[in-house]
């Protein structure tokens, strides 16, 4: 299959899609479609992916932050003759669920307004838009999207821990496709006691780690790239029963396409050095068989895990 790298993209922004679903239009001001209404879009800039691209326009048109965010599983397709170019615009899905305050970049829109899905149909000048929308509204609105859309949001919250390559930020529920992809690397998971592995199952565990952080202030970390915040690993600990006894799991899971750079370390040594001080619900263990060679390194902590803590 041939693959095409799209220059624009288009969100979608809803918001009280339980009560009154109400859809987000801005009135252009510039001089091409001067003084039509549509949904935000904007170019991909160099070096730029679509995800990152999405986010951006989303916040420079409307300074919004959406509490949820997916991809819209559609392609938006145009012709434009003055370039004599056919355009190929991914779509995404952005969900407002409180009162934030639309700011509209001054040169490029000067109205929004929040509608109904029969009135966005109305102002909608091409009928690819209106399929857009149509396609949202079935896929997005009366019905749950699939999880496997939904985009993290982790670069809009604040990491708990960094180190000189990574930052170290809590999971969120957004995190599980990010997740998923990880655990679906049979080498990456060879050691996982998980049984056979699916999205539900996942779901649920990750919903354990979230509840542990907020309860204890401490668990599993979503491990990011400082740079570039891209997802490479999951370190942190869990409760288990050991014996009868509930005691806490170091462990950690890192993407292949970085092993051996010694950020399984960097990240270990950062969650270690931040608990020192703290009072552990349970005592703190690495369980590594003996096999799995890469692990043995969690050993060089070994003062992290006496049974005094």
């Amino acid at each position: 299959m041939e693959k095409i790298k799209p220059s624009i993209i288009s969100v979608v922004i809803v918001k009280n899609t339980m009560t009154d679903p109400k859809y987000l239009f801005i009135r252009r001001i510039s001089k091409h479609m001067r003084g039509t209404w549509q949904y935000v879009s904007g170019g991909i800039e160099k070096n730029e992916t679509a995800n990152k691209a999405a986010f951006r326009e989303l916040f420079e048109e409307t300074s919004l932050l959406p509490s949820r965010m997916y991809l819209g599983d559609y392609i938006e397709k145009f012709y434009e003759p003055k370039t004599n170019t056919i355009f190929f615009s991914p779509i995404y899905v952005a969900y407002i669920e409180d009162d934030q305050k639309v700011i509209l970049h001054p040169k490029e829109h000067d109205q929004y307004q929040w509608v109904s899905y029969e009135e966005a149909i109305r102002r909608s000048v091409f009928q690819n838009q209106r399929d857009v929308l149509a396609h949202v509204e079935k896929n997005f609105i009366q019905k749950k999207p699939s999880d496997w859309l939904r985009i993290s949001l982790r670069h809009l919250r604040k990491p708990i821990l960094q180190t000189e390559r990574l930052s170290l930020y809590s999971f969120h529920e957004d995190d599980l496709v990010d997740l998923m992809n990880l655990y679906s690397d049979p080498e990456v998971v060879e050691y996982l006691r998980m049984g056979e592995l699916s999205l539900d199952k996942l779901k649920k565990k990750l919903t354990k780690s979230i509840d542990y952080f907020n309860n204890y202030k401490m668990g599993s970390y979503s491990v990011c790239l400082k740079d570039c915040n891209t997802f490479i690993a999951q370190v942190g600990f869990f409760p288990i029963e050991v014996g009868g006894k509930m005691q806490l799991e170091f462990k950690y899971y890192l993407a292949k396409a970085y092993w051996n750079n010694g950020f399984a370390t960097e990240a270990s040594k950062a969650i270690l050095e931040s608990i020192k001080k703290k009072k552990l619900p349970h005592p703190l263990i690495s369980c590594i068989k003996k096999e799995n060679r890469a692990s043995i390194l969690l050993k060089s902590y070994e003062q992290f895990f006496s049974k005094k803590r």
